[in-house]
């Protein structure tokens, strides 16, 4: 990454968080333990809930994960991976939440047509592509209920972007969290294959037995969450990761202790990367902390265009994936974060590259002006292409 690259992510990130940071005690933080609700103590205070906010949706809540160690395989010495504190969302992301990322594309498209400065190019550290379109919403968002169902069919590229045109508004490095880190805040400090007793899963996943008459997630929190006051983490989505699969899963790291992020394995093609969880179509086996399941060709084999979308997926199992983010305790350097919001691979750039020479993609800067320009590109347009709980329901025959 170039000196000025990384001038920019610092001005773009610090400028805009100025009027957080310049307090006394981040709002993630207190000076002392709550009396109540979850917390974590570190070297700047206790880390608590709190919230950030998504421009034009709402709030989204961030819950305090404590560090600790992850064990993985069966080795003796045994194999562990070191986890550090973070903030994970209480919730996976809400259609309310990814519609506002959804609909840049039509406004980078506008600007473009009108000469507007944001023009960038892909690599630009403060630059997101926005997801094309949708060909066919009634298909894509066919669960799409609700503002509080949790938004599906997109990409784990789609979701990366998502978190950095997020992190760009808000100031904060928001990311996907890693496959180490998503088990961990997952398994909530329990030894079993689910956070809860396996005679209380009705109580806290959404699975096969709970959509046999309506299918499709529910809205995000209708069940009970698990011990550190995480939703959904059994079932109802299935939640996009970091990492992709390694051919010989956690056996690939030697015995002995690992950093989360010498842990991460990234894919060399644009298949392979991980889901986990399970999601509302699979039985309660397949949503246990340790279930994944990795992308294959078959997950856009519907899609019929070259290069296939890099944004939304386009297969039968598309309305069972989606995610939520993490915030690290500690920021992280421009380097580091273009490694969690960018493409990982080179097959994958080059598709993304592709598209947008063709004019079926759009990328433009995010700076502090970006939501109300939002605001003002959605006055006088229909919302309910990109929402369609708003549109009027049919009447029951």
């Amino acid at each position: 990454m170039s000196r000025n690259d990384a001038l920019r992510w610092a001005v773009a990130v610090f400028c805009i968080a100025g009027a957080v940071e310049a307090e006394e005690q981040p709002i993630r933080f207190a000076a002392t333990r709550p009396q109540q609700g979850p917390s974590v103590p570190t070297m700047r205070g206790f880390m608590i809930p709190y919230s950030v906010e998504v421009p034009g949706a709402g709030a989204m809540e961030m819950i305090p994960v404590p560090g600790g160690w992850l064990t993985v395989g069966s080795t003796q010495p045994p194999t562990r991976i070191r986890i550090e504190p973070f903030w994970m969302a209480k919730y996976e992301v809400t259609w309310a939440e990814y519609v506002e990322y959804v609909e840049l594309y039509p406004l980078f498209r506008d600007l473009q047509r009108r000469g507007d400065g944001r023009g960038a190019g892909i690599a630009n550290v403060d630059a997101v592509t926005a997801p094309t379109a949708i060909y066919d919403p009634n298909y894509r968002m066919e669960f799409a209920t609700s503002a509080r169902q949790p938004a599906t069919s997109m990409t784990q590229y789609a979701a990366r972007q998502y978190s950095k045109w997020l992190s760009l508004l808000v100031g904060e490095p928001m990311r996907l969290p890693t496959l180490a880190e998503w088990q961990y805040a997952c398994r909530a400090g329990t030894r079993g294959p689910w956070s809860c007793d396996e005679r209380m899963l009705a109580d806290h996943g959404v699975f096969q037995a709970d959509v046999k008459t309506r299918p499709g997630p529910r809205p995000v929190g209708s069940k009970a969450p698990n011990p550190w006051g995480l939703h959904d983490m059994h079932g109802n989505v299935a939640e996009w990761v970091i990492d992709a699969a390694a051919p010989s899963g956690w056996s690939r790291l030697t015995a002995g202790d690992h950093s989360t992020a010498a842990a991460i394995f990234l894919p060399r093609s644009r298949y392979g990367h991980l889901v986990c969880g399970g999601g509302w179509g699979d039985g309660p086996r397949d949503c246990q902390t340790t279930s994944t399941r990795s992308s294959t060709a078959d997950w856009w084999d519907q899609d019929a265009n070259f290069p296939q979308s890099p944004w939304w997926l386009a297969g039968d199992n598309a309305s069972e994936v989606g995610f939520r983010l993490v915030r690290p305790l500690r920021d992280h350097s421009a380097a580091e974060m273009s490694r969690y919001w960018d493409a990982d691979s080179k097959q994958l750039k080059g598709d993304i590259q592709m598209r947008l020479d063709e004019g079926r993609g759009v990328v433009g800067r995010v700076d502090r002006e970006l939501p109300e320009l939002m605001r003002r590109d959605r006055t006088g347009r229909d919302p309910s292409w990109a929402r369609p709980w708003l549109r009027p329901r049919k009447a029951q025959k």
